[in-house]
């Protein structure tokens, strides 16, 4: 059965479809050859009338001719010239296109003309071919078309019927000539054989030249084959452009080769071609042709090759139409039988496949009820289907769910605004997810994970609702176990935050005044032995700040409380500067060496990190090198007109690191040997910062180091942003006399802060009112004319930021405040410089007050 159906549904079909191109290619050859058989017999039978036509007309212009030749009169016309006999030659000779009737002498003189203007000139005299067929025949001869260099009625294109004159002694005397238009009368003669509207009959002479005007006159003198006012009869040679001219663009083309038609007349008379060949214009043509010895010329009948096979193309196409939509029908039936064939096979499988997956859904859900929470409900939150696990998690029987209200589980700890989003979302056909409380039987709690899905009917309206639960109660409560954890965590990072801050405030305020004091005294010591002791307590206090500090960056650190602050920084400048900060540290026996490799000086990047990781780092080498060299190098690539490479190297001739120490010498607190704890200051957090920073800055660090040879450190960054070079200004030195008198109101509540304020201001000219509670800064400004005001941050009563807020709101103008503050924190920075006219950070360095001065009071 299966095979029957195959030969009924395929095999027929394509048997069909073969029998049928077999009819239709027979019948298409059959069409083209009974199409090509009437065509060539249609085109013979043309010509073959026209060359009779020629025949009859010739023989009957030799008749005329002979007849004047051999009248009686004639001889009395080669006696005497000037007889006067022309009316009756004009009476002898009446015919159609007829231009002259001429008669010559045996020199070959018109002794006759109907047009007398010829009288006494020759007459074709330099032909010998003319006037030796002239003197050897005794009958009349055709003399095929040409131009003549005499008009001769009007005309110069010619064609002459002879008759040679004999007298009674049978001696030729003369010669009567007819000269005809030729292209009348070719014209009139081919026009009876014209085939539709692209067929021709034309004459040509063994050189190729077209002997009569063409019907496609227009065209040639469009393609300039011809003058626009001239006719292509006697003018025209016969040239195989070897294109087709009229459809092409550029119509040249070298005239060497005569079209086929031509070939092969001249070379073997008579031929035919139906199968297409270019005529002259160059558009193909079908046609035959015949060469006449007897008047040397040939003649050709020819028609488009689009007319003459339109009928048989028109039936072509027909034909392929009708064949190709039998075809696509027939396809179309194998191809629907064949896609029914498998929708059919589909659909089985489909079945057997559904009652498998089917087995497998119970199975699955058979599964997953052991494992979730599976309830079913109606439209209304009825509940219709509840599995054990719902059962065994609400702590209700299944008789006492079934029918009830799904709110029988719902506790009070979501609102109702929490319901009514749910509800929405499955009222408008979407899936619902989310995680809520419920109560169970015993009034106890348990938290599910509950995703509700609407059912559909055919319809596409809602008929049920399915709900799929995962009890999540024990993740939910290490959930909220570890929010607490989180909450109290972040309540004591605070508190260690705000521990640091405050410690490093409490130690950072004494610096302040130490620090300050001891430059004031170092500046009025002139004995050696003391101004050295002075220096070292200096040292010492520097070396305190410098711990406090890096306590502070690593506590930022360790926070995630850095940020990259980008800003336009003179590369050149700021590695001078920490060079003239470690220049003083240099001893007999340890120098400082410096190079610099910079083609583009200022770059867009976070000055102060990179200058703390280069400090920190030759800091470092000038500790652990006793004797001998610490080296700074700065190398520049540039990548192109935005970014470039920074590459810096320092290097020491050190006690170097040993190598089991190298992987380690970036942790915390970490120190190269122990009892560099107690030998070297510092905790061992500088390098721990330095790798932080470059890290956060996007760098890299390569360290090398040989124990008893020394260390180097290559920092390494990449598409630094280039910035605009600026010319550095030259650092002039303070001008005491731009604050010589000034007066300046300090506001700090430790009254040890407040004498070394006033000391360093004093040392500078200023004159100092002095003010421990923030509380009388008002009503200090209104009785005084302060010209600077300084003010503490970290204030019992009112804190620095506090007091110029309401001071600006107070006072119309105020003179420039500057804020005193021991923090460095970003966020207090920002604040301070949002508020303040200047920001001098504790412990107070005479450079910076010095510098804030000389911006404030600058000489104009």
């Amino acid at each position: 059965m299966k095979y029957k159906k195959a030969i009924f549904n395929y095999i027929l079909p394509l048997v069909l479809i073969s029998l049928i191109v077999s009819i239709s290619t027979s019948t298409i050859k059959l069409v083209h050859e009974s199409s090509t058989y009437q065509l060539r017999t249609s085109t013979i039978s043309k010509l073959e009338s026209t060359i009779a036509a020629l025949d009859i007309w010739v023989k009957k212009s030799y008749f005329q001719a002979q007849s004047i030749a051999s009248s009686e009169y004639i001889y009395e016309i080669v006696a005497n010239p000037k007889a006067l006999i022309k009316s009756k030659i004009s009476r002898a000779t009446i015919g159609e296109y007829l231009l002259d009737v001429i008669v010559l002498n045996d020199n070959g003189e018109i002794i006759f003309s109907s047009d007398e203007n010829a009288l006494g000139q020759e007459l074709y005299a330099s032909s010998i071919d003319f006037w030796n067929n002239a003197r050897s025949t005794k009958t009349p001869f055709l003399q095929k078309p040409f131009i003549n260099t005499i008009d001769v009625g009007g005309s110069y294109k010619q064609m002459f019927i002879a008759a040679p004159i004999y007298d009674e002694t049978s001696t030729f005397s003369g010669l009567v000539v007819l000269v005809y238009d030729p292209t009348r009368v070719l014209r009139e003669i081919f026009d009876y054989a014209k085939m539709g509207e692209s067929g021709e009959v034309y004459a040509f002479d063994g050189s190729g030249l077209i002997l009569n005007d063409s019907r496609f006159d227009d065209h040639l003198r469009d393609i300039k084959l011809i003058g626009m006012n001239e006719s292509s009869g006697l003018k025209l040679r016969l040239f195989d452009p070897g294109k087709n001219l009229i459809e092409e663009q550029n119509r040249e083309f070298k005239k060497t080769e005569f079209t086929l038609m031509v070939r092969s007349a001249l070379n073997f008379g008579n031929g035919e071609n139906f199968e297409g060949y270019r005529d002259y214009r160059g558009v193909p043509v079908v046609g035959a042709w015949r060469w006449l010895d007897r008047y040397g010329i040939g003649i050709a009948a020819e028609v488009d090759v689009d007319e003459a096979y339109r009928g048989k193309n028109l039936l072509n196409e027909n034909f392929t139409k009708i064949f190709l939509l039998l075809g696509v029908f027939i396809l179309l039936y194998i191809f629907y039988n064949y896609e029914e064939s498998k929708l059919r096979e589909s659909i089985e499988a489909t079945n057997k496949l559904l009652k498998q997956k089917n087995l497998e859904i119970e199975q699955f859900f058979k599964t997953v009820s052991k494992h979730v929470l599976i309830s079913k409900t109606d439209t209304r939150g009825v509940i219709t289907y509840a599995n054990e696990n719902f059962e065994k998690a609400s702590k209700f029987k299944e008789s006492e769910l079934i029918g009830k209200n799904h709110n029988i589980v719902r506790s009070d700890f979501h609102g109702k605004d929490f319901f009514k989003e749910m509800w929405d979302t499955l009222k408008s056909k979407k899936v619902w997810h989310g995680i809520i409380m419920n109560k169970a039987k015993d009034e106890s709690h348990y938290w599910v994970d509950t995703t509700i899905t609407p059912i559909l009917d055919d319809h596409g309206k809602i008929k049920e609702f399915i709900s799929v639960r995962t009890d999540v109660t024990n993740t939910k409560e290490i959930e909220q176990a570890l929010k607490k954890a989180k909450r109290d965590a972040e309540r004591l990072a605070k508190m260690r935050s705000n521990f640091i801050a405050n410690v490093s405030h409490e130690l950072r305020t004494p610096l302040n005044a130490i620090i300050g004091f001891l430059n004031i005294i170092k500046e009025g010591v002139k004995e050696p032995q003391i101004l050295e002791q002075v220096q070292t307590v200096c040292d010492a206090s520097e070396n305190l700040l410098e711990i406090i500090n890096d306590i502070l960056d690593f506590s930022r650190i360790e926070e995630g409380e850095v940020k990259v602050v980008q800003i336009k920084t003179d590369l050149e400048h700021m590695i001078q500067d920490i060079y003239r900060l470690y220049k003083i540290k240099e001893t007999e026996y340890v120098k400082l060496i410096l190079t610099t490799n910079l083609q583009h000086r200022t770059v867009l990047f976070d000055r102060v990190k990179l200058r703390q990781i280069i400090s920190n780092i030759v800091g470092n080498a000038f500790k652990f090198t006793p004797r001998g060299t610490v080296e700074i190098k700065i190398d520049q690539t540039i990548q192109d007109a935005y970014y470039c490479d920074l590459e810096i190297t320092i290097s020491d001739t050190g006690r170097g690191i040993p190598e089991d120490k190298l992987f380690t010498i970036f942790n915390p607190f970490k120190q190269v040997e122990d009892e560099d704890v107690m030998t070297e200051s510092g905790v061992g957090l500088g390098l721990a910062i330095v790798d932080s920073y470059t890290k956060i800055l996007g760098g890299s660090i390569v360290l090398d180091s040989r124990v008893e040879h020394g260390t180097t450190f290559k920092l390494k960054f990449k598409n630094v942003k280039l910035s605009a070079d600026e010319d550095i200004k030259v650092v002039e030195e303070f001008d005491i006399s731009i604050v010589k008198g000034k007066k300046a109101l300090v506001v700090d509540d430790n009254m040890i802060n407040l004498k070394m304020m006033r000391a360093t201001l004093e040392k500078v000219g200023i004159d100092v009112v002095l003010e421990q509670n923030p509380l009388n800064t008002e009503k200090l400004i209104s009785d005084n004319q302060f010209d600077i005001i300084f003010m503490d941050q970290l204030m019992p009563q009112m804190n620095g930021t506090e007091v110029v807020t309401e001071l600006r709101k107070e006072f119309d103008k105020l003179p420039p405040v500057i804020s005193l503050s021991a923090s460095t924190t970003i966020e207090d920075l920002k604040i301070f410089h949002e508020k303040f006219d200047e920001v001098l950070s504790k412990p107070l360095k005479r450079k910076d007050l010095e510098y804030v001065l000389k911006r404030l009071f600058k000489k104009s």
